[in-house]
């Protein structure tokens, strides 16, 4: 249904979207090539459209809540703004987005902005993951399993930077930040570890560390700090 009114346009739609092209690489991994399910729209002429009550689901997740789309007029100054929750059966179509090689499940809140021509985002990610994977080899094994998450994710230019970032899993509970950039990444974490077996060879036990990662090519360097 639509109604039309001085100048606005609303109402809502159900169905099916096949074909989807939002524009970029990034956008198109993330959110595949269709959609079902429905949302209810407002816009008005000179202001943003606003989508809400949307119940959408695509290939392997879905997406509930709000979105504010800004700069319809301008493709260079496109704003998102979601408030939406996300359940994801396979977080590696996020991949492009986030810039991480990300894996595993996820059940979020999500709010901030991204502009999808430039890359650049700001993101606030709440909730639980699956197996989470990020694609440094040092920091995964800790991820593995059911998780508590709260981060936030920016992206420009220059990269990409988790600041902060909280994990708690069975195998640990970590808290710091990263800042991570092609071949040039470096992270701060303060970790309770239940056991360091599984992240540097030859060592095992629980442990307190402060570690510093910072990558040069493909190569990695720790500093840890134990306690």
């Amino acid at each position: 249904a639509i109604a039309r009114r001085d100048g606005r346009v609303s109402g809502a739609l159900r169905g099916e979207a096949t074909g989807l092209d939002p524009g970029t690489a990034a956008l198109r991994a993330a959110l595949g090539d269709s959609l079902r399910g429905g949302l209810r729209f407002d816009w008005s002429e000179g202001a943003p459209l606003e989508l809400s009550g949307i119940d959408l689901s695509g290939a392997d997740y879905g997406l509930a809540g709000a979105l504010v789309v800004d700069g319809l007029t301008d493709p260079a100054t496109l704003e998102l703004r979601p408030d939406l929750r996300l359940e994801a059966q396979d977080l590696s179509r996020f991949a492009q987005l986030a810039g991480l090689d990300l894996t595993g499940t996820a059940q979020l809140s999500l709010r901030g902005t991204l502009a999808p021509l430039t890359g650049r985002l700001a993101l606030q990610l709440d909730g639980q993951t699956g197996d989470l994977a990020t694609g440094v080899a040092q920091l995964d094994p800790l991820l593995t399993g059911t998780g508590d998450l709260s981060l936030t994710l920016s992206r420009d230019e220059t990269g990409t930077r988790l600041a902060p970032l909280r994990i708690t899993t069975d195998a640990a509970r970590i808290t710091g930040q990263a800042d991570l950039q092609t071949c040039a990444s470096r992270a701060d974490l303060q970790a309770r570890i239940a056991d360091m077996a599984p992240v540097l060879h030859g060592l095992d036990g629980p442990a307190s560390l402060d570690v510093q990662a910072e990558q040069t090519g493909e190569v990695w360097q720790l500093r840890l700090t134990s306690d």
